[in-house]
């Protein structure tokens, strides 16, 4: 169906939020709603390169595969093929889900009632845990925003996170420093008045629950994450004074 519609925007494909250099739609098929995206070129040189590698849809398809193979929640991918001078990929929707930065906004608007404060501990605790043993096993995610960590609320395989846009998600035998604090510089940019500077060290002491090694390194790795938000917040506010960042 996907490749043979002649035009997304009059076919029942409803356009959502993405990146400058892809198109994402969502439609329904046979009652079940899915997500269809047209990775577009992002300079000259992408379709030299999607000659001489993987396309961006099959490297994304790539990083899929590899995170459910260790064990971690990923969408379901139906489709990959080419359409014109673009690649697409087509996954289906997660049930109830949101992402990490829309799921604080909802679920935890100030004040917080005691049980809602234990909710928040919990998930923030195993968003640390999670992470953390995705980088144990060497895996580095190309762009954990905030919007591409998906909190299932009716995930039936037990994990409260799912992932998406793994196009970069690549194995490493050994997951560079510069990686790790990348990654969580890209989590720590959340800046909702529920969450406190006290939940940032609760999901810094989960994370290191499954990476001891670096526990040693504690302070020098939370004083890197901080400088590298600080970049990225500055980076942010350059490009649009009114973002709502504040420094850490």
């Amino acid at each position: 169906m996907c490749c043979t519609v002649s035009s997304c925007e009059v076919s029942g494909f409803k356009r959502v939020t993405s990146s400058q250099y892809a198109k994402v739609y969502c439609f329904e098929y046979e009652g079940q709603q899915f997500f269809y995206k047209s990775f577009l070129n992002r300079n000259r040189l992408d379709p030299i390169k999607g000659m001489l590698r993987e396309s961006r849809a099959e490297r994304a398809l790539s990083g899929h595969l590899l995170l459910q193979e260790n064990g971690f929640f990923t969408p379901l991918v139906v489709v990959v093929g080419k359409k014109g001078p673009h690649n697409f990929m087509v996954s289906k929707s997660i049930n109830n889900g949101l992402g990490l930065r829309q799921y604080f906004k909802e679920e935890f608007v100030p004040p917080l009632a005691k049980e809602k404060i234990h909710e928040k501990r919990k998930i923030i605790f195993e968003l640390g845990y999670t992470i953390g043993r995705m980088h144990r096993l060497g895996i580095y995610h190309g762009d954990l925003g905030l919007g591409n960590v998906i909190c299932a609320l009716s995930n039936p395989f037990g994990s409260r996170y799912a992932f998406i846009d793994n196009e970069r998600t690549v194995y490493y035998k050994r997951l560079p420093h510069r990686k790790i604090v990348k990654n969580l510089s890209q989590l720590n940019m959340i800046f909702d008045s529920a969450i406190t500077n006290t939940d940032r060290l609760r999901f810094f002491h989960a994370y290191l629950s499954k990476n001891p090694t670096l526990a040693l390194q504690k302070n020098v790795f939370i004083k890197r994450v901080l400088k590298k938000t600080g970049k990225r917040i500055a980076r942010k506010i350059k490009k649009n004074p009114k973002w709502g960042g504040v420094p850490l």
